[in-house]
């Protein structure tokens, strides 16, 4: 395998765009492998398409309240209440 620096390869992806030959046809014609040739040619021409940066991600904890009822300003906190306990409550303040 053939080294080569960015200006060969910039001097190769030149050559072959001037030679109106497809990538396949010119990569074999000068025993290139094809894929590494595109590999090279894509991260040539668009530069800012390079593997995703890592960010910093900060992470805030979310603080629950115990679900509560309020009627007629009565606040009640309802902690762990059993739901049936909640429901048997709402139907009596609901009559």
């Amino acid at each position: 395998m053939t080294y080569r620096n960015q200006d060969d390869w910039r001097q190769l992806i030149e050559e072959q765009q001037a030679s109106g030959m497809i990538a396949s046809v010119f990569c074999r014609e000068r025993n290139i492998n094809a894929k590494y040739f595109s590999l090279r040619k894509q991260q040539l021409l668009n530069p800012l398409k390079k593997a995703p940066a890592f960010i910093k991600a900060s992470v805030k904890p979310v603080i629950y309240s115990a679900p509560g009822l309020e009627f007629k300003g009565i606040h009640l906190s309802l902690g762990n209440s059993s739901p049936l306990w909640v429901a048997h409550l709402l139907r009596e303040l609901g009559e």
